[in-house]
């Protein structure tokens, strides 16, 4: 602390203090049982805060000026017919369960009505489709699964092969392959000075 620095007196301040305390301890005496009736209120009244509050604001003011709270509670007169305007364009203040209702309405208005040439029609086709139903019993006629050939077994087995071999055609011939030549030949195809060897080395072995 600094030789500058001015203190109150004490007895002063202690006496303001308590004067306090107590003004505070009747200002919640009184206020309690304000605060419990307003809570009754909002519970059991309907009652709304904010609308109480804004009350309270517009008595406050009407008791200092009341020119002056006439003209704040015309103000907020203003601002709630603004935001009621706002709200009841773009319907947002009607019940939404009847906006609901009478959207579908409307849907059901716009949709094409059936004509009595049309109902007709469609009843009349109803009952052919029904009739037609009962009398061939469409459930029961349910297309049957295709049967594969057995296969024979054994002995058929084997002719059943045969009988395919010669029901087969034959193999196409290639002209231009040279056939195989036959083992029964007996042209000498040696040349001549070849032949003429072998009969001279035979004419010698004879002598």
């Amino acid at each position: 602390m600094s030789e500058s620095t001015k203190l109150p007196n004490a007895q002063q301040m202690l006496g303001i203090a308590k004067e306090s305390l107590r003004a505070k301890d009747k200002a919640t005496q009184l206020h309690t049982p304000v605060k419990d009736r307003k809570k009754t209120f909002y519970e059991v009244g309907n009652g709304n805060p904010k609308a109480m509050s804004l009350l309270e604001s517009l008595l406050k003011i009407h008791g200092n000026n009341e020119i002056r709270a006439l003209d704040t509670a015309a103000h907020c007169q203003q601002a709630i017919e603004i935001f009621l305007t706002e709200c009841r364009e773009k319907g947002h203040v009607a019940n939404l369960d009847d906006m609901a209702r009478q959207a579908g309405d409307d849907d059901e208005a716009d949709a094409p009505q059936e004509t009595a040439a049309e109902a007709a029609n469609r009843i009349f086709t109803e009952q052919n489709r029904a009739a037609a139903g009962e009398a061939l019993d469409l459930e029961n006629l349910k297309p049957e699964p295709p049967t594969e050939p057995t296969k024979p077994k054994g002995r058929g087995r084997k002719k059943a092969v045969e009988a395919q071999a010669e029901e087969a055609p034959p193999a196409p011939v290639d002209d231009d392959v040279p056939a195989a030549p036959s083992e029964d030949f007996d042209e000498d195809i040696r040349p001549a000075f070849l032949r003429a060897r072998e009969e001279e080395r035979e004419a010698g072995s004879v002598h």
